[in-house]
């Protein structure tokens, strides 16, 4: 069965991907979570992890979908290379890449974002790679957006992003999808049928 290989660079926001992680356990989503070699890395606010493996461990055929988190080190040039080039593989097959803050940032410098509708956390971040970046006109002033295969958020947006990703999977059905939102989002509780969807 395909994964969804949840990329944690180091430095990552531990906030970006803490609504997500959760519900691909809850929901039994096959997922795995990977370093560029499979080493160790620490969050922005100190947590060391020990992902599932390295990068390369599922060949294309065996990834149903690459979610990248946010991280300082996606402005620097030299770093990030590989998953970079994994997303436009991926891409090119019309399979999820989903990118939240500095990641979907990474995603328009890649060229991912030319020909599909897209935020990030301001068209700024964005523009800052000057023509590597040409997708202005798609820029969608939200706080998530889904177009296609593609996913992006501002990183101020973690349960929106959670929530593009659960729609777009069908984790839950349409209806439970909105419930799980509005408990996050407002703090409403769901009926009780939802919790049976677990």
């Amino acid at each position: 069965m395909k994964k969804i290989i949840v990329y944690l660079p180091d430095g990552f926001a531990d906030w970006e991907g803490a609504f997500l992680l959760p519900e691909l356990m809850q929901t039994k989503t096959p997922f795995m979570t990977v370093s560029e070699d499979g080493k160790p890395v620490t969050s922005i606010g100190g947590l060391k992890v020990t992902p599932d493996g390295a990068l390369t461990d599922l060949s294309l055929d065996q990834i149903g979908g690459l979610v990248m988190i946010g991280s300082d080190t996606w402005w620097k040039l030299d770093q990030n290379l590989k998953v970079l080039a994994l997303a436009k593989e991926l891409s090119q097959r019309e399979v999820l890449v989903a990118g939240i803050c500095a990641a979907s940032s990474a995603m328009g410098r890649a060229g991912l974002l030319n020909s599909h509708k897209h935020t990030s956390n301001d068209i700024s971040s964005l523009k800052r790679w000057g023509e590597a970046y040409l997708g202005e006109h798609n820029y969608q002033n939200k706080l998530a957006t889904t177009d296609g295969h593609l996913i992006t958020a501002s990183g101020n947006a973690p349960i929106e992003f959670t929530f593009e990703i659960i729609r777009f999977l069908k984790m839950l059905n349409e209806e439970n999808s909105q419930h799980w939102f509005a408990m996050y989002k407002s703090g409403k509780q769901p009926p009780d049928s939802f919790w049976q969807s677990y």
